[in-house]
């Protein structure tokens, strides 16, 4: 990753920092945002600006426990900041941390993540960044 692309990222939290602040949002990890960063586009990040990730679609039965360790679940209280719709998102059924999920998917982080790199698209062939 160039310096100009990290750059771009941190510019990309910094404002959605500001304009959630602007609306009156609480920003938290527990926030939901859409982030954007050149080599991946727009996809669902934490309130920190940490990539959030799903076994979306066929890609549901594909994961055993090896593949699952590298993920933990994404959960607290909901705030989806604008321009996301707070009724995409809801609690995994039975869940008794309160695991978020957007649009029935549920959510992730991957462990390998830095501040520098999203690094969990495509880890094992069936995880993918979670897109608005």
């Amino acid at each position: 990753m160039t310096i100009e692309q990290k750059g771009g990222i941190l510019l990309i939290g910094i404002m959605s920092v500001i304009i959630l602040s602007a609306f009156g949002y609480a920003v938290s990890q527990y926030t939901v945002i859409a982030a954007s960063a050149p080599t991946v586009g727009v996809y669902l990040a934490d309130g920190l600006g940490r990539p959030l990730y799903c076994l979306c679609g066929a890609a549901t039965g594909g994961c055993n426990d090896s593949c699952m360790s590298a993920f933990f679940e994404f959960s607290g209280r909901i705030y989806a900041a604008p321009p996301l719709n707070q009724s995409d998102f809801s609690y995994v059924s039975g869940s008794p941390i309160g695991h978020i999920a957007y649009r029935g998917a549920p959510l992730y982080y991957f462990r390998d993540d830095t501040r520098d790199g999203i690094y969990g698209d495509g880890y094992m062939g069936v995880w993918r960044l979670t897109r608005p």
